[in-house]
């Protein structure tokens, strides 16, 4: 049981992690476009592109 003493110094050692904060964005596009789901139980993939101020194109799919 040394192991866990030695875990939980480690955790408390370790600097807390925060996200980013969210990057402002001007315009979404949803892809593919249009969506079609037909028939029963179907799923679709989507990717979620934004476009900041400066138009610089961004990943916001989650």
């Amino acid at each position: 049981m040394r192991v866990l003493p030695t875990i939980l110094l480690g955790l408390l050692m370790t600097p807390a992690v925060t996200a980013a904060p969210p990057r402002p964005a001007r315009s979404l596009e949803v892809a593919p476009n249009p969506i079609v789901l037909g028939g029963t139980n179907r799923v679709q993939q989507i990717q979620v592109t934004a476009s900041g101020p400066d138009g610089r194109q961004f990943d916001v799919t989650h």
